[in-house]
């Protein structure tokens, strides 16, 4: 998303929305007090460059929002593994590459290579291989992601950077953002698929979240995002006795009374005109 769609959105959002701390709109959800312009803005991840971008411009408005951070992978430091694929399958020489004993064909790179929207369909031998691989990885324990990941390095020959505009916030950095208006919530410790563990990982990844993102970013989180929108009925079970007030999914939809606190749906917004912004949520 560009900056100037983003502070032109919020913008928006200030003039037309009631915009709240996420824990607040879950309160209110809960309770069926939620006005009808009720609005909370979350961010994924914890991207150093969005938090740079996207602070000031809240700020400056006076509109809350929350970051959800795996806090394991902030400590870490090191790019996030799905940006560190996109590196090896989009500018690697290999014409193929291994994993779990099948053989994935890159072919030539290309330049449209790296022409490929978010959400949007592969079009490109590269892209079809970067999702291939991506499908895979997600549903590892992040024991077995590790492995996989460096197998992955030692084949390409790319070796392990931080790209500055794809990395992750500094755990001090965080902790100066820290404030009434951003709040940081739980995207469990490692960003795994929670499905995917037995009920020990998912507890531990649930749980420890709480311990590790206090000790990180001297906040307790009360929300919770399910790192790839994954989850299963033990998973939410385990946020609620966590402790945790609510629950994003990526199911895009709007709250409604009848939404569980612990699954909330979300809208992702794009890189969009206030035109569209207005006609998604319903405000022509």
């Amino acid at each position: 998303m560009s900056p100037r769609l983003f502070e032109e959105q919020m913008n928006w959002l200030a003039a037309e929305r009631t915009v709240m701390p996420l824990s607040d709109f879950a309160h209110l959800q809960r309770n069926g007090e939620l006005p009808a312009t009720a609005t909370a803005v979350t961010f994924d991840d914890g991207y150093a460059a969005a938090v740079e971008v996207a602070a000031p411009v809240l700020e400056r408005l006076g509109l809350p929002a929350t970051i959800f951070v795996p806090a394991d992978l902030l400590e870490r430091q090191q790019e996030f593994w799905w940006d560190e694929l996109e590196r090896i399958v989009l500018t690697s020489d290999c014409v193929s590459l291994e994993l779990d004993g099948e053989t994935v064909a890159l072919c030539p790179k290309s330049q449209q290579d790296r022409d490929w929207r978010f959400g949007s369909q592969p079009k490109t031998q590269r892209q079809t291989a970067f999702h291939r691989l991506w499908s895979c990885l997600r549903l590892k324990t992040p024991t077995e992601l590790d492995a996989a990941m460096k197998s992955l390095r030692d084949q390409s020959g790319v070796q392990p950077i931080v790209r500055e505009n794809l990395r992750p916030i500094t755990p001090s950095e965080a902790r100066v953002r820290s404030s009434d208006l951003l709040e940081w919530g739980s995207h469990a410790l490692t960003h795994p698929s929670l499905p995917s563990l037995s009920s020990e990982e998912k507890r531990r990844e649930i749980v420890q979240s709480v311990e590790r993102c206090t000790e990180l970013l001297g906040r307790a989180p009360k929300t919770f995002a399910y790192p790839y929108g994954d989850r299963d009925l033990e998973s939410e079970r385990l946020v609620g006795e966590a402790g945790f007030v609510c629950a994003c999914t990526i199911e895009n939809g709007t709250v409604t009374r009848g939404s569980s606190a612990l699954r909330l749906p979300r809208m992702q917004v794009g890189n969009w005109e206030l035109a569209d912004l207005a006609r998604v949520l319903g405000h022509e």
